[in-house]
């Protein structure tokens, strides 16, 4: 390429690779001098998200030399955008496949975990499961009671401590044994409430066929898509709830607020509250028939918001807890104990997280994203979603928790949609500026959307079933018997191997997990469980016992 040529390249197609490069360079210095942050988040950032990191840089700058001088490549976004259907049904097959080739079908985390549990409960007809109480310490471990799953010893009632709306749509799912298929579905149907939506806020079909296969072509999607995670759900929710507001007619500010009410309602409030708070704020501070508006959102999402939030903290409470006095304020208070002045150890997680974002996307999605947010005249919606994208970055920087676990930045997926939708803004933009500058940012855009979807995305799935493969290994495989089977696991003997301490709800499964004693120990409660029981297989970690 000229240096003429080089010069009179788009600034934001520069700034997008120096942000791939700062966000290499920033794996690199917290490897070196990073700490204070849990050990799997800062593993999974550095062994994970370092090779990703220079992928995105060498993928940005292949695409500063492409350019669609032909116009097919504008044509063929402007396609998608006409047709999403197909690329919705593209979202589930591959979220699907990965869900079953990669993700194993196994919930990895405890966080997964937990909403699976009380899925596979709800989908047996009941709000609780039952465990024997004398096993209780022994199929759910300590460290996990409370946090993630609720226990009463009295009566070994067990439930997940999360809010249920990912449960509840779990069940069908769960019933038919198909959970691992839950969020494969709702990534497909989430594609689709983006085309919807971005019928209503963007005019120019190429632009909204960019969004869809940026969307698509972001690793984040389709790998929180395969897993077992709430995150799903929560963009599907904060998608349905802005399309039925920007609609604004009475019938969808109720949906608005169902949809509001399940997002909210899905393991935690806090992630879709921050999305939604500018909305709601912008409908107080509005004219006065927005107060009208704000009445039917209200009254959509009341009802299930007492149901899933307040009647389900109520069943907790007063069923499955070892709590006897416990009452709906200490309740609260624990919560609010869940916030906090940031430190310098929640500052550098909030740092990591932004890299994390930008790792996970499409190289320039965040740049566009951020020239989109600039001022719109007559264009209110873009304001409030920029407002929504800024609230939930900054929101969590009282949240004294790095997230742990997790693909990307979880806890910005909620607000996911605002970089697709106001990249689409600039896009457009460029287009009606001149016919270079749309060349070149539809050239730039279909390079790095291809090479996320050829490159990045094989490598994701590679890392995550290599991951998820080892974990499993941690305990010996089944043995070919009809009889059923325990594995005592050394919780102590590497990081989260407890996380394979899982159950069915009612111990109607062929296998059975507990946590590991000693080997007289172990023998001992094996003896109790079965008539025959015998060792068949170890591991360093684990021990399995034919029982029958």
């Amino acid at each position: 390429m000229s240096s003429d040529r080089i010069s009179t390249l788009p600034r934001w197609q520069w700034a997008s690779v120096l942000l791939a490069l700062a966000g290499m360079a920033a794996v690199l210095v917290f490897s070196r001098f990073g700490s204070g942050l849990s050990p799997i988040f800062s593993d999974l950032f550095v062994s994970f998200d370092g090779p990703a990191s220079a992928l995105s840089l060498l993928l940005a700058a292949l695409a500063m030399l492409c350019c669609d001088r032909s116009g097919r490549l504008q044509k063929m976004f402007a396609a998608i955008a006409r047709r999403p259907g197909a690329l919705a049904c593209s979202a589930l097959v591959i979220a699907g496949l990965g869900a079953a080739l990669a993700y194993h079908r196994h919930p990895l985390s405890m966080d997964e975990y937990a909403s699976y549990l009380q899925a596979q409960i709800f989908a047996s007809g009941h709000l609780s499961g039952q465990l024997p109480p004398s096993l209780l310490d022994a199929l759910v471990p300590v460290r996990f009671q409370g946090s993630f799953i609720n226990v009463s010893h009295a009566s070994g009632a067990i439930a997940a401590v999360y809010w249920p709306s990912l449960s509840v749509i779990m069940a069908p799912f769960s019933a038919l044994n198909l959970a691992w298929l839950c969020n494969p579905v709702l990534t497909g149907l989430t594609v689709l409430g983006l085309s919807k939506l971005l019928n209503e806020l963007v005019d120019d079909a190429a632009a909204r066929g960019f969004a869809l296969l940026a969307t698509l072509a972001s690793p984040v999607i389709l790998v929180d898509g395969m897993s077992f995670y709430g995150m799903p759900l929560q963009l599907f929710c904060t998608v349905m709830f802005t399309l039925n507001y920007v609609r604004g007619t009475t019938t969808a500010m109720l949906a608005a607020g169902v949809f509001l009410s399940v997002g909210m309602t899905t393991v935690n409030p806090f992630p879709v509250a921050m999305y939604a708070l500018p909305w709601i704020v912008a409908l107080l501070l509005g004219p006065s028939r927005n107060w009208r508006k704000l009445g039917y959102l209200i009254a959509g999402a009341l009802p299930l918001s007492l149901v899933f939030g307040l009647g389900w903290r109520l069943y907790l409470m007063h069923n499955v807890s070892d709590m006897h006095a416990a009452a709906l304020g200490a309740d609260a208070g624990r919560m609010l104990g869940n916030f906090s002045l940031p430190n310098a150890s929640i500052f550098t997680a909030r740092l990591v997280g932004v890299v994390k974002l930008l790792v996970w996307a499409v190289p320039g999605l965040p740049v566009l994203a951020w020239i989109g947010s600039l001022d719109q005249p007559g264009r209110p919606w873009y304001k409030l979603l920029a407002a929504s994208a800024w609230l939930s970055l900054l929101g969590y920087f009282i949240v004294p928790f790095d997230q742990g676990h997790g693909w990307g930045y979880r806890y910005f997926h909620a607000a996911w949609l605002t970089l697709p939708i106001l990249a689409a803004v600039a896009l457009q933009r460029l287009a009606l500026s001149s016919p270079a500058q749309q060349a070149r940012a539809i050239g730039f855009s279909f390079a790095s959307c291809a090479g996320m979807l050829m490159l990045a995305l094989p490598l994701r799935a590679m890392q995550v079933e290599g991951f998820i493969q080892a974990h499993l290994h941690n305990i010996p495989e089944p043995v070919a018997s009809a009889g059923r089977q325990a594995v005592f696991i050394d919780i102590q003997c590497a990081p989260y191997v407890a996380d394979l301490v899982q159950n069915e709800p009612f111990l109607r499964s062929n296998e059975i997990r507990l946590v590991s004693g000693n080997a007289a120990q172990n023998a001992r409660l094996a003896q109790s469980l079965g008539q025959h029981p015998r060792l068949v297989a170890s591991t360093l970690c684990a021990s399995r016992w034919l029982l029958d």
